[in-house]
C-alpha cells in the first residue's frame, strides 16, 4: 500500500467534505464507510488524533458525544417539539444534527423518514419538493452533465439547492444512493410495461399455461411464498414455473394490474431431511417481500 503524505491526506479530507458532505466537518465514521478515502486509523497514525487531522484540514472538530444514548420514541418526539419551540418553526435536518439530541439518521431509522417523525410529533412539515420531484431534478441535471451531479453541481438556478437534499436525506451521498435506487426501479417498471403484453407469447414458448401462471402468481402475492406443494405438480414443472415467475415477475404483475408490487422476489433452496438429518429432497421456494 502506498503511504500518503500529510498534504495528500488533508486534500482528500477537504475533497470529501466538499463533494460528499456539503462542506461540513467530516466524521471519521462517514469517511470510514467510503472506501475511496483513507480510514480514521490512517489519519490518527499520521496526525496523532482524528481531531488534529480535522484542524489541519481547516475544519472545526465535531463535538464529541460521550456515548450513544438510546432514546425512546417519546423522548425523540419531545426533542423535536422542544427544537420547534426554540426555532419558532419545524426543525430541519441541519438543526437536529447540531442539537444535543438524536441525530437525523436516528429519526430516519426509527420513524422511516424525518417527515414522518415531524408528523408524529404533530409539527407542520414545511411544504417543499416531494422525493419524486427531487429525483426528477437530479435526473435532469445528470442528463445535462452526462454524469451523476456532485454536490456543488446542483447549485444551479431553477433547481433545488444541494442543502435541500441534505435536509431531506441527511447528506448528499444518501440522496445520490436513493436517486440511483429510484432510477433503477423506474427502468425496471418501463421494461415491465413493455414486456407485459408479450407474457402470453413467452408462456407458449416455454411450454407454460398462462392461466396457471396467473394463479401461481396470485398465490405468491397472497402468501409471500410459493413452493412445489402449493403448485401440486412435479418438481421439474414447478421449477420451470417458479423460474419464469422470478425472471418476469414485474411484467406478469403489470399485465395483471397488480398495484402494490413487492420490492424484491427471489428463489430459495428448501431441504427436507429424514430423522437422521440426511437430506432426502431438495426443492425451490419462491419468496417476495
Amino acid at each position: 500500500m502506498i503511504k500518503k503524505s500529510k498534504s495528500e491526506l488533508i486534500l482528500l479530507m477537504q475533497k470529501y467534505a466538499k463533494e460528499e458532505n456539503g462542506n461540513r466537518t467530516p466524521t471519521s465514521r462517514d469517511m470510514d464507510k467510503d472506501k475511496r478515502y483513507p480510514s480514521r486509523s490512517t489519519y490518527e497514525r499520521v496526525f496523532g488524533t482524528w481531531n488534529n487531522a480535522v484542524r489541519e484540514a481547516g475544519f472545526e472538530p465535531n463535538i464529541e458525544r460521550p456515548s450513544k444514548k438510546v432514546y425512546s420514541n417519546q423522548e425523540m418526539l419531545q426533542h423535536l417539539k422542544k427544537l420547534s419551540n426554540e426555532l419558532g418553526r419545524s426543525p430541519t435536518a441541519k438543526n437536529i444534527n447540531k442539537s444535543d439530541g438524536p441525530s437525523t439518521q436516528t429519526y430516519m431509522d426509527r420513524f422511516g423518514s424525518l417527515k414522518m417523525a415531524l408528523e408524529e410529533a404533530g409539527l407542520i412539515v414545511q411544504r417543499g419538493y416531494t422525493e419524486s420531484e427531487l429525483f426528477e431534478f437530479i435526473d435532469k441535471r445528470a442528463s445535462e452533465l452526462g454524469h451523476m451531479p456532485k454536490y456543488l453541481e446542483m447549485l444551479v438556478t431553477g433547481y433545488p439547492s444541494p442543502m435541500t437534499y441534505v435536509n431531506h436525506f441527511g447528506k448528499w451521498r444518501s440522496a445520490a444512493h436513493a436517486y440511483q435506487e429510484w432510477k433503477d426501479g423506474k427502468k425496471e417498471k418501463i421494461h415491465a410495461e413493455v414486456l407485459a403484453k408479450d407474457i402470453p407469447i413467452l408462456c407458449r414458448g416455454h411450454g407454460i399455461n398462462y392461466f396457471l401462471l396467473r394463479d401461481f402468481t396470485m398465490s405468491l402475492i397472497d402468501k409471500k411464498q410459493l413452493d412445489v406443494y402449493d403448485m401440486q405438480m412435479d418438481d421439474e414443472n414447478a421449477k420451470k414455473y417458479m423460474e419464469f415467475i422470478k425472471d418476469n415477475f414485474y411484467a406478469i404483475c403489470t399485465r395483471m394490474n397488480v398495484i402494490d408490487l413487492p420490492k424484491r422476489v427471489w428463489m430459495e433452496r428448501k431441504e427436507e431431511k429424514d430423522r437422521y438429518g440426511r437430506v432426502v429432497m431438495v426443492t425451490g421456494v419462491l419468496r417476495i417481500e
